[in-house]
């Protein structure tokens, strides 16, 4: 009788846990579905009727709010048409510095590239000098070729490469958005009859412009950036007077990594036990039932 009772609660477990499985997957359809009546619901607010200049005024930089916030995808764009802010830094062992820059700026000028700094530290033993070029980012790897062929020997090595081109382009879109919100702050004003709408106007306007000043000044910024890369190189007659490029210590990611494999080793043990309760489950049972019938024939 009491091998009989524990068969049936291993048999209830087991049920146990699939039904706990299935009500997992409906509470989760469940939130689904009302995140979704929720955003409906969002959608159905009604906007005021007949608003005073002032409230009209308002409700444009509203609506240019919620608008700047929507974003143009850009999962499908190839890779020609990213925007990547380029940046390379070399060390090497030459024979002559002076002869070595000569070369490296004839090499720059020839792809419409330009030397932005340039120093160097006389001595007569071991002299040394840095030199950091601009060229443009279609030439940025011939041109990092071009200058390791004058070297004697590449110690160090380092190309890093920014994508800003979801960046770029959300700025474009509040750029586009605001603007449009100037032009109809523009026509909001020439309906403004009071000193007060027309003060408030005027506040809105301002903080409109400053902020399309902003856009425009960084929506730039990305653009020069990323057509013109960033080369710099450290020369020296010996390797041991060049300086060491230690690659860039990110905590934020290791953490990030560290917390993906503790979540990806407790699945795994996870997907263990669910797989030895399934599993090797009717093969307990089975067992456990030839035992018990085992020891009842041998009573008899």
């Amino acid at each position: 009788m009491k091998s009989y009772r524990h068969v049936v609660t291993v048999v209830v477990f087991l049920l146990f846990l699939f039904f706990l499985q299935a009500c997992s997957s409906q509470s989760s359809s469940s939130k689904q579905s009302e995140s979704n009546t929720m955003y409906s619901g969002d959608q159905a607010f009604n906007q005021p009727g007949a608003p005073s200049v002032l409230s009209e005024s308002r409700n444009v930089i509203g609506t240019t709010a919620q608008g700047a916030s929507d974003k143009t995808s850009v999962t499908n764009l190839a890779a020609s048409d990213r925007m990547v802010v380029k940046t390379g830094q070399l060390a090497l062992v030459v024979k002559d510095l002076n002869v070595v820059r000569e070369s490296l700026v004839k090499i720059v000028s020839d792809k419409q590239g330009y030397v932005a700094t340039s120093s160097s530290s006389p001595s007569s033993t071991s002299p040394t000098m840095y030199i950091t070029v601009k060229v443009p980012a279609i030439s940025f790897e011939e041109i990092l070729n071009a200058i390791k062929q004058s070297a004697v020997k590449v110690v160090s090595e380092r190309i890093e490469g920014q994508d800003v081109t979801e960046e770029y382009v959300d700025l474009k879109a509040q750029l586009k958005n605001l603007l449009a919100t100037e032009q109809q702050l523009l026509e909001i004003m020439k309906k403004a009859t009071t000193i007060t709408d027309i003060l408030s106007v005027q506040r809105e306007l301002k903080q409109v412009r400053d902020e399309i000043e902003r856009i425009q000044g960084r929506t730039q910024y990305l653009e020069k950036s990323s057509s013109m890369s960033t080369i710099t190189v450290s020369l020296a007659l010996e390797e041991k007077e060049l300086p060491i490029v230690a690659e860039r210590w990110d905590p934020l990611a290791t953490i990030k990594a560290a917390l993906r494999d503790m979540a990806k080793f407790w699945q795994m043990i996870g997907d263990l036990l669910i797989w030895l309760v399934i599993v090797l489950g009717p093969v307990v049972l089975l067992g456990y039932g030839i035992w018990v019938g085992v020891k009842k024939w041998r009573r008899k």
